[in-house]
Protein backbone atom coordinates (compact mmCIF):
# COMPACT_ATOMS: atom_id res chain seq x y z
CA UNK A 1 0.00 0.00 0.00
CA UNK A 2 1.39 3.39 -0.97
CA UNK A 3 1.99 6.01 1.70
CA UNK A 4 3.28 9.56 2.05
CA UNK A 5 4.72 11.49 4.97
CA UNK A 6 5.64 15.14 5.35
CA UNK A 7 8.72 16.39 7.16
CA UNK A 8 11.01 19.44 7.38
CA UNK A 9 12.50 20.66 4.13
CA UNK A 10 16.21 19.96 4.30
CA UNK A 11 15.80 17.01 6.65
CA UNK A 12 14.14 14.57 4.25
CA UNK A 13 16.99 12.06 4.51
CA UNK A 14 16.56 11.94 8.29
CA UNK A 15 12.91 11.01 7.74
CA UNK A 16 13.94 8.34 5.20
CA UNK A 17 16.42 6.94 7.75
CA UNK A 18 13.81 6.91 10.52
CA UNK A 19 11.24 5.10 8.36
CA UNK A 20 13.86 2.44 7.55
CA UNK A 21 14.71 2.06 11.25
CA UNK A 22 11.10 1.86 12.46
CA UNK A 23 9.36 -0.27 9.81
CA UNK A 24 12.20 -1.51 7.61
CA UNK A 25 10.94 0.16 4.43
CA UNK A 26 12.90 2.12 1.85
CA UNK A 27 11.61 5.58 0.99
CA UNK A 28 12.24 8.30 -1.57
CA UNK A 29 12.04 12.00 -0.86
CA UNK A 30 11.53 15.38 -2.45
CA UNK A 31 11.26 18.79 -0.76
CA UNK A 32 9.53 17.98 2.52
CA UNK A 33 7.80 14.88 1.11
CA UNK A 34 8.67 11.21 1.70
CA UNK A 35 7.10 8.38 -0.33
CA UNK A 36 7.14 4.69 0.64
CA UNK A 37 5.00 1.56 0.90
CA UNK A 38 3.52 0.31 4.17
CA UNK A 39 0.64 -1.61 5.70
CA UNK A 40 -1.95 0.13 7.86
CA UNK A 41 -0.31 -1.35 10.96
CA UNK A 42 3.08 -0.01 9.89
CA UNK A 43 1.58 3.44 9.33
CA UNK A 44 0.08 3.31 12.82
CA UNK A 45 3.50 2.35 14.21
CA UNK A 46 5.08 5.33 12.46
CA UNK A 47 2.42 7.67 13.86
CA UNK A 48 3.18 6.40 17.34
CA UNK A 49 6.98 6.28 17.26
CA UNK A 50 8.19 8.80 14.69
CA UNK A 51 9.94 11.97 15.81
CA UNK A 52 10.75 13.47 12.40
CA UNK A 53 7.44 13.15 10.53
CA UNK A 54 4.76 15.86 10.60
CA UNK A 55 1.92 13.92 8.95
CA UNK A 56 1.43 10.40 7.59
CA UNK A 57 -1.11 9.47 4.91
CA UNK A 58 -2.38 6.36 3.26
CA UNK A 59 -1.88 7.51 -0.34
CA UNK A 60 -4.58 7.16 -2.99
CA UNK A 61 -2.80 8.87 -5.84
CA UNK A 62 -0.43 11.67 -6.75
CA UNK A 63 -0.27 13.77 -9.91
CA UNK A 64 1.02 17.03 -11.32
CA UNK A 65 -1.49 19.72 -12.26
CA UNK A 66 -1.57 23.31 -13.49
CA UNK A 67 -4.76 24.85 -12.12
CA UNK A 68 -8.07 24.05 -10.43
CA UNK A 69 -9.68 22.78 -13.64
CA UNK A 70 -6.74 20.45 -14.17
CA UNK A 71 -7.11 19.29 -10.56
CA UNK A 72 -10.76 18.36 -11.21
CA UNK A 73 -9.76 16.27 -14.23
CA UNK A 74 -6.98 14.37 -12.49
CA UNK A 75 -8.35 13.92 -8.94
CA UNK A 76 -10.24 10.79 -9.93
CA UNK A 77 -10.64 8.11 -7.27
CA UNK A 78 -11.87 4.52 -7.48
CA UNK A 79 -14.88 3.29 -5.53
CA UNK A 80 -12.59 0.90 -3.67
CA UNK A 81 -10.63 3.91 -2.40
CA UNK A 82 -13.63 5.28 -0.53
CA UNK A 83 -15.05 1.98 0.73
CA UNK A 84 -13.67 2.79 4.19
CA UNK A 85 -15.84 5.95 4.29
CA UNK A 86 -19.09 3.91 4.32
CA UNK A 87 -21.16 4.59 7.46
CA UNK A 88 -18.46 6.94 8.71
CA UNK A 89 -18.12 10.73 8.77
CA UNK A 90 -15.25 12.65 7.22
CA UNK A 91 -13.66 16.05 6.78
CA UNK A 92 -11.64 17.10 3.73
CA UNK A 93 -8.52 19.23 4.22
CA UNK A 94 -5.89 20.77 1.98
CA UNK A 95 -2.34 21.78 2.95
CA UNK A 96 -0.46 23.80 0.33
CA UNK A 97 3.11 24.91 -0.24
CA UNK A 98 3.80 27.28 -3.10
CA UNK A 99 1.95 30.03 -5.00
CA UNK A 100 -1.39 29.13 -6.58
CA UNK A 101 -4.39 30.93 -8.04
CA UNK A 102 -6.78 29.03 -5.76
CA UNK A 103 -7.22 28.59 -2.01
CA UNK A 104 -6.83 25.52 0.20
CA UNK A 105 -10.57 25.78 0.95
CA UNK A 106 -11.34 25.51 -2.80
CA UNK A 107 -9.37 22.29 -3.10
CA UNK A 108 -10.77 20.79 0.12
CA UNK A 109 -14.32 21.46 -1.07
CA UNK A 110 -13.64 19.77 -4.41
CA UNK A 111 -12.00 16.78 -2.74
CA UNK A 112 -15.00 16.43 -0.43
CA UNK A 113 -17.39 16.51 -3.39
CA UNK A 114 -15.43 13.75 -5.11
CA UNK A 115 -15.72 11.50 -2.05
CA UNK A 116 -19.44 12.24 -1.60
CA UNK A 117 -20.03 11.47 -5.26
CA UNK A 118 -18.45 8.02 -4.93
CA UNK A 119 -19.64 7.02 -1.45
CA UNK A 120 -23.31 7.71 -0.68
CA UNK A 121 -23.14 6.18 2.80
CA UNK A 122 -20.81 8.80 4.23
CA UNK A 123 -21.43 12.21 5.77
CA UNK A 124 -19.49 15.39 6.47
CA UNK A 125 -18.48 16.27 10.03
CA UNK A 126 -16.14 19.24 10.29
CA UNK A 127 -15.70 19.07 14.08
CA UNK A 128 -15.18 15.41 14.99
CA UNK A 129 -14.91 13.25 11.87
CA UNK A 130 -14.06 9.55 11.77
CA UNK A 131 -11.75 10.11 8.79
CA UNK A 132 -9.72 13.07 7.54
CA UNK A 133 -9.38 13.08 3.75
CA UNK A 134 -6.20 15.02 3.12
CA UNK A 135 -4.85 16.75 0.04
CA UNK A 136 -1.21 17.85 0.16
CA UNK A 137 -0.06 20.20 -2.59
CA UNK A 138 3.67 20.79 -2.97
CA UNK A 139 4.15 23.38 -5.74
CA UNK A 140 2.48 21.67 -8.73
CA UNK A 141 2.31 18.13 -7.30
CA UNK A 142 -0.81 16.90 -5.51
CA UNK A 143 -1.11 13.95 -3.12
CA UNK A 144 -4.52 12.58 -2.11
CA UNK A 145 -5.01 10.28 0.85
CA UNK A 146 -6.24 9.62 4.39
CA UNK A 147 -4.50 11.30 7.31
CA UNK A 148 -3.56 8.57 9.79
CA UNK A 149 -2.71 10.76 12.79
CA UNK A 150 -5.16 13.64 12.55
CA UNK A 151 -2.74 16.24 13.99
CA UNK A 152 0.79 17.59 13.57
CA UNK A 153 3.00 14.77 14.85
CA UNK A 154 5.85 17.13 15.76
CA UNK A 155 3.77 18.75 18.50
CA UNK A 156 4.56 17.31 21.92
CA UNK A 157 2.28 16.87 24.92
CA UNK A 158 5.26 17.38 27.24
CA UNK A 159 5.86 20.89 25.91
CA UNK A 160 4.00 22.85 28.57
CA UNK A 161 6.59 25.65 28.57
CA UNK A 162 8.00 27.73 25.75
CA UNK A 163 10.49 30.45 25.03
CA UNK A 164 10.71 32.84 22.10
CA UNK A 165 13.39 30.95 20.17
CA UNK A 166 12.28 27.40 21.00
CA UNK A 167 12.86 24.90 18.21
CA UNK A 168 10.06 22.66 17.04
CA UNK A 169 10.59 19.29 18.76
CA UNK A 170 10.68 17.36 15.49
CA UNK A 171 13.18 19.80 14.00
CA UNK A 172 15.39 19.40 17.08
CA UNK A 173 15.28 15.61 16.69
CA UNK A 174 16.28 15.90 13.03
CA UNK A 175 19.25 18.10 13.97
CA UNK A 176 20.40 15.51 16.53
CA UNK A 177 20.22 12.69 13.99
CA UNK A 178 21.90 14.89 11.37
CA UNK A 179 24.77 15.13 13.85
CA UNK A 180 25.13 11.35 13.59
CA UNK A 181 23.78 10.58 17.06
CA UNK A 182 23.01 6.88 17.48
CA UNK A 183 22.49 6.60 21.25
CA UNK A 184 26.08 5.52 21.85
CA UNK A 185 27.58 9.00 22.25
CA UNK A 186 27.86 11.51 25.08
CA UNK A 187 25.74 14.43 23.89
CA UNK A 188 25.68 17.87 25.49
CA UNK A 189 23.64 20.98 24.76
CA UNK A 190 25.45 23.80 26.64
CA UNK A 191 22.78 26.41 25.75
CA UNK A 192 19.72 24.20 26.03
CA UNK A 193 17.04 26.74 26.98
CA UNK A 194 13.98 24.73 28.03
CA UNK A 195 15.67 21.54 26.88
CA UNK A 196 14.10 20.61 23.55
CA UNK A 197 17.29 19.13 22.06
CA UNK A 198 18.17 16.94 25.10
CA UNK A 199 14.50 15.92 25.47
CA UNK A 200 14.23 14.66 21.89
CA UNK A 201 17.61 12.97 22.25
CA UNK A 202 16.40 11.22 25.40
CA UNK A 203 13.23 9.96 23.72
CA UNK A 204 15.22 8.51 20.83
CA UNK A 205 17.97 6.96 22.97
CA UNK A 206 15.51 5.27 25.35
CA UNK A 207 13.09 4.20 22.59
CA UNK A 208 10.19 6.03 24.28
CA UNK A 209 7.36 7.19 22.02
CA UNK A 210 6.72 10.96 22.05
CA UNK A 211 3.08 9.95 22.40
CA UNK A 212 3.51 7.22 25.03
CA UNK A 213 0.72 8.72 27.17
CA UNK A 214 -1.49 9.61 24.17
CA UNK A 215 -2.26 6.24 22.62
CA UNK A 216 -5.93 7.14 22.12
CA UNK A 217 -5.29 10.46 20.35
CA UNK A 218 -4.83 9.11 16.81
CA UNK A 219 -7.72 9.33 14.38
CA UNK A 220 -6.84 5.91 12.94
CA UNK A 221 -8.23 4.43 16.18
CA UNK A 222 -11.70 5.15 14.77
CA UNK A 223 -11.23 2.80 11.81
CA UNK A 224 -8.55 0.36 12.97
CA UNK A 225 -8.04 -1.89 16.00
CA UNK A 226 -4.30 -1.74 16.71
CA UNK A 227 -2.68 -2.28 20.10
CA UNK A 228 0.05 0.34 20.25
CA UNK A 229 1.53 -1.15 23.42
CA UNK A 230 3.20 -3.84 21.31
CA UNK A 231 5.43 -1.11 19.87
CA UNK A 232 6.71 -0.03 23.29
CA UNK A 233 10.30 -1.16 23.79
CA UNK A 234 11.93 1.10 26.36
CA UNK A 235 15.68 0.58 26.85
CA UNK A 236 18.34 1.83 29.23
CA UNK A 237 20.59 4.68 28.10
CA UNK A 238 24.29 3.97 28.62
CA UNK A 239 25.77 7.31 27.55
CA UNK A 240 25.12 10.70 29.10
CA UNK A 241 22.64 13.24 27.70
CA UNK A 242 23.21 16.65 29.27
CA UNK A 243 21.60 20.06 29.07
CA UNK A 244 23.02 23.26 30.58
CA UNK A 245 21.57 26.75 30.59
CA UNK A 246 22.38 30.02 32.32
CA UNK A 247 18.75 30.58 33.39
CA UNK A 248 17.50 28.50 36.34
CA UNK A 249 13.87 28.93 35.23
CA UNK A 250 14.69 27.23 31.92
CA UNK A 251 16.38 24.32 33.69
CA UNK A 252 13.43 23.87 36.05
CA UNK A 253 11.06 23.88 33.06
CA UNK A 254 13.22 21.32 31.24
CA UNK A 255 13.25 18.98 34.24
CA UNK A 256 9.45 19.10 34.56
CA UNK A 257 8.98 18.41 30.86
CA UNK A 258 11.44 15.52 30.97
CA UNK A 259 9.29 13.88 33.65
CA UNK A 260 6.16 14.44 31.55
CA UNK A 261 7.88 12.88 28.54
CA UNK A 262 8.94 9.81 30.53
CA UNK A 263 12.68 10.51 30.26
CA UNK A 264 13.29 12.33 33.55
CA UNK A 265 15.91 9.77 34.63
CA UNK A 266 17.66 9.73 31.27
CA UNK A 267 18.76 13.38 31.00
CA UNK A 268 20.91 15.46 33.33
CA UNK A 269 19.90 19.14 33.42
CA UNK A 270 21.87 21.74 35.37
CA UNK A 271 22.13 25.51 35.58
CA UNK A 272 25.57 26.55 34.34
CA UNK A 273 27.18 29.54 32.69
CA UNK A 274 29.10 28.74 29.54
CA UNK A 275 32.39 29.55 31.24
CA UNK A 276 31.74 26.74 33.74
CA UNK A 277 31.63 24.03 31.09
CA UNK A 278 35.19 22.86 31.73
CA UNK A 279 34.31 22.35 35.42
CA UNK A 280 31.15 20.40 34.58
CA UNK A 281 32.63 17.98 32.03
CA UNK A 282 35.83 15.95 32.05
CA UNK A 283 38.55 16.59 29.50
CA UNK A 284 37.83 15.02 26.07
CA UNK A 285 34.51 13.76 27.50
CA UNK A 286 31.96 14.97 24.93
CA UNK A 287 31.33 13.19 21.62
CA UNK A 288 28.65 15.53 20.30
CA UNK A 289 27.52 19.06 21.05
CA UNK A 290 24.20 20.01 19.47
CA UNK A 291 22.93 23.46 20.36
CA UNK A 292 21.08 26.53 19.14
CA UNK A 293 23.13 29.65 19.95
CA UNK A 294 21.25 32.86 20.81
CA UNK A 295 20.00 34.84 17.84
CA UNK A 296 21.45 38.30 17.25
CA UNK A 297 18.71 40.92 17.63
CA UNK A 298 17.12 43.35 20.07
CA UNK A 299 17.70 41.07 23.06
CA UNK A 300 21.21 39.97 22.07
CA UNK A 301 23.63 42.53 20.63
CA UNK A 302 26.70 41.75 18.53
CA UNK A 303 29.08 42.33 21.44
CA UNK A 304 27.24 39.67 23.43
CA UNK A 305 27.50 37.24 20.51
CA UNK A 306 31.22 37.95 20.14
CA UNK A 307 31.81 37.27 23.83
CA UNK A 308 29.71 34.11 23.67
CA UNK A 309 31.57 32.55 20.73
CA UNK A 310 34.98 33.43 22.19
CA UNK A 311 34.08 31.68 25.46
CA UNK A 312 32.32 28.81 23.70
CA UNK A 313 35.33 27.78 21.61
CA UNK A 314 37.68 28.25 24.56
CA UNK A 315 35.57 25.88 26.66
CA UNK A 316 34.70 23.18 24.14
CA UNK A 317 38.32 22.80 23.00
CA UNK A 318 39.00 21.29 26.44
CA UNK A 319 35.90 19.09 26.88
CA UNK A 320 35.42 17.76 23.35
CA UNK A 321 36.56 14.34 22.28
CA UNK A 322 39.22 14.93 19.63
CA UNK A 323 37.09 13.03 17.11
CA UNK A 324 33.86 14.66 18.26
CA UNK A 325 31.57 17.02 16.36
CA UNK A 326 29.75 20.25 17.12
CA UNK A 327 26.45 21.04 15.43
CA UNK A 328 25.26 24.64 15.69
CA UNK A 329 21.71 25.50 14.63
CA UNK A 330 22.10 29.08 13.41
CA UNK A 331 20.14 31.79 11.65
CA UNK A 332 23.31 33.82 10.98
CA UNK A 333 26.94 32.69 10.85
CA UNK A 334 28.94 35.94 10.50
CA UNK A 335 30.02 36.22 14.14
CA UNK A 336 30.57 32.46 14.40
CA UNK A 337 32.99 32.47 11.47
CA UNK A 338 34.78 35.56 12.75
CA UNK A 339 35.62 33.98 16.12
CA UNK A 340 35.98 30.35 15.03
CA UNK A 341 38.98 28.83 16.84
CA UNK A 342 40.39 25.29 17.33
CA UNK A 343 37.66 23.94 15.01
CA UNK A 344 36.91 23.98 11.29
CA UNK A 345 33.61 24.04 9.42
CA UNK A 346 33.17 20.78 7.52
CA UNK A 347 29.60 21.33 6.38
CA UNK A 348 26.86 23.94 6.20
CA UNK A 349 23.38 22.58 5.59
CA UNK A 350 20.14 24.50 5.04
CA UNK A 351 16.89 23.30 6.65
CA UNK A 352 13.55 24.98 7.16
CA UNK A 353 11.26 25.03 10.17
CA UNK A 354 8.18 26.22 8.34
CA UNK A 355 9.34 29.40 6.59
CA UNK A 356 12.22 29.96 9.01
CA UNK A 357 15.58 29.17 7.44
CA UNK A 358 18.27 27.61 9.61
CA UNK A 359 21.93 26.98 8.79
CA UNK A 360 23.13 23.73 10.35
CA UNK A 361 26.87 24.20 10.84
CA UNK A 362 29.00 21.09 11.45
CA UNK A 363 32.38 21.63 13.14
CA UNK A 364 35.26 19.29 13.77
CA UNK A 365 38.60 19.84 15.49
CA UNK A 366 41.43 21.06 13.32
Amino acid sequence: MDAIATTFEGFEEIAVQEIKELIGKKATSNKGIVLFSATDKELAKLCYLSQSLRSILRLYKNFSFSDLDDFKKKAVLKKSDVFVFADRSFRAECHRKGKHNFSSQDVAALFGEIILGLQKKTSVDLDDPDIIASCIINENICYLGIDFAGFDLTKREYKIYSQQTTLNAGFAYCAVRFAGYSGKEVLVDPMCGIGTIPLETGLFASHVSPRFYQKDIFIFNKILDIDLEEFDNKKDVDKKIVGYDVHLRHIESAKKMAKLAGVGKVIYFSRADLEWLDTKQDENDIDLIVTQPPVEGKAVIIKDMEKLYKEFFHQVEFVMNKKGKIILICQKTDVLKKYLKFFKIVKEHIAYQGKQKFIIVVLEME
